[in-house]
Order: C-alpha cells, then sequence, then structure tokens
C-alpha cells in the first residue's frame, strides 16, 4: 500500500560530494555517438509526453539540493524481431578522478547506496526479487491447464507491458536521486527507470500481486471493446482433421466488426 501511495524507495539515506555531482554533469555522457544522440533525443521527446519524467533547464542541477547524475547509456538492438533501441540511465557507473584537481573518489553512483536485493531488514530500500521461479510456476500451470483439458489445445497469448518499470512512482524527495542530463536539459524521472538497483525489486511486488489475480480470478462476465472484437475461427470437424492431419491446431484472427 505504501509503495502504490507514497512511492520509493520506502526508505534509504544517499550522500554524495558535490565535486561527484558536478563530475558527472561535466563528463554530459561523453560515450554517446552522434547517432545515438539523435535517438535519445527522440525517446525522451517521446517519454516527456508521457510524462515519463520532467525536463528542466539543464542550469537547474547545481541549485537542487541532494541531486545525484546518472550516465545514459543507449542499447542497439540485438537483431531480435520486435527488438528495439533501448534507453538506459545508468547509476551504477563510477567515473574515475582524472583531471579532478581534489582527486575526489566518484560517490555519486546512487546504486552503490542500496543494499543489495533481499538484504536483512532492508525491504523498504530494496525487497527480495522472486521472479526467478516464474519459469516453473508457468511450466506448473500449463501442466494444470493439460491435466483439466487433455484433448483441448493450449494458446499462449504474448504478454508485455510498455515501460513497465514506469509504472512505479517514485516518492517526490527520491526522484532526483535518478536524474540525468541531456545536452541542454535536466531530466527528473517520474517513474522508476531501468537501471536502478532496486527497480525490479520494487516493480514485482505489484506484478506478482497482477499474476496472482490473473490465474486465480474469473473474469468471464468482464468484457471490453477488444475482447468483444475477438471472433475465433470455428474448429475443424473431425473428417477435415482426418483428411488434414497436420492441420489440428484452432487458429484464432481479430476481426473489426
Amino acid at each position: 500500500m505504501r509503495l502504490a501511495t507514497e512511492g520509493v524507495p520506502l526508505a534509504d539515506y544517499f550522500e554524495c560530494s558535490f565535486a561527484a555531482v558536478k563530475q558527472r554533469e561535466r563528463h554530459d555522457n561523453a560515450s554517446l555517438t552522434p547517432e545515438a544522440i539523435a535517438h535519445v533525443r527522440k525517446k525522451f521527446t517521446k517519454e516527456e509526453k508521457l510524462s515519463y519524467h520532467i525536463l528542466f533547464p539543464r542550469f537547474i542541477w547545481a541549485f537542487i539540493p541532494g541531486l545525484f547524475l546518472a550516465l545514459i547509456t543507449w542499447v542497439a538492438p540485438k537483431g531480435r524481431p520486435g527488438d528495439n533501441w533501448r534507453l538506459c540511465i545508468d547509476p551504477s557507473t563510477i567515473l574515475d578522478n582524472e583531471g579532478n584537481a581534489a582527486g575526489t573518489p566518484d560517490d555519486g553512483a546512487a546504486n552503490m547506496h542500496l543494499p543489495r536485493t533481499g538484504a536483512e531488514d532492508k525491504e523498504d530500500e530494496n525487497p527480495p526479487v522472486h521472479y526467478g521461479t516464474a519459469f516453473l510456476r508457468f511450466r506448473i500451470w500449463i501442466y494444470n491447464l493439460r491435466v483439466d483439458h487433455p484433448a483441448e489445445d493450449i494458446c499462449l497469448s504474448a504478454d508485455d507491458i510498455t515501460a513497465a518499470f514506469r509504472r512505479i512512482l517514485y516518492h517526490p524527495d527520491m526522484a532526483i536521486l535518478w536524474a540525468t542530463v541531456f545536452q541542454e536539459f535536466l531530466v527528473i524521472p517520474c517513474g522508476m527507470i531501468f537501471g536502478g538497483r532496486n527497480s525490479p525489486s520494487f516493480y514485482m511486488i505489484p506484478s506478482e500481486l497482477r499474476a496472482h489475480v490473473a490465474s486465480t480470478s474469473d473474469f468471464g462476465p468482464i468484457t471490453t471493446d477488444l475482447s468483444e472484437s475477438i471472433l475465433f475461427a470455428t474448429p475443424p470437424s473431425p473428417p477435415a482433421r482426418t483428411r488434414h492431419p497436420r492441420r489440428q491446431k484452432t487458429r484464432c484472427s481479430l476481426v473489426p466488426q
């Protein structure tokens, strides 16, 4: 309940030197290529319209107490169907102190201030993650379906949530820990970033609840405009199956009404 009403993380203490924040601001995501910069700008423009973060003039970074700055990583597609470029705000990378006259170590990586997942008495900072059992539970579910429906086809529907971590909001006092700078902007996220050490931990709490409700509740009487527009093709008759032994699966299609 606190996660949904207060924002995350629920507790923690972060402290870094101003010199580290300044060094990161001056670094200016130097590893990004000109091509990547164009993609990142387009991505930020899209996400700003969806209220995933707030863009401020860049110079404001020096006037926000407690601000941390993360670097930007832009991951190219790996060639898989449907794989797109991915924007990752990286609060883990440590910068060297080369060029830092004071020789101050970089303590401005927010992930370094978080406990490892599942640390004892640290669940408000970084709760345990349980998705390691997801595949096993999925196989058990399919096994039970087959026991109850031995002669029917089991069709798997793809389930994906766009910008899943963004659905979990940061506490207003904590959002500045996951900020970054990009060109003329200071970017402060409203929803969780992809690169936070505790992002999977907090996301999995409502995700596990969602999965439990989906697997145990009866949604038969519930309809939507989309569900009303889905028409299943008529299953082939036994003679048809005999004539086409390789075509025994029931097919479904979306037919607009």
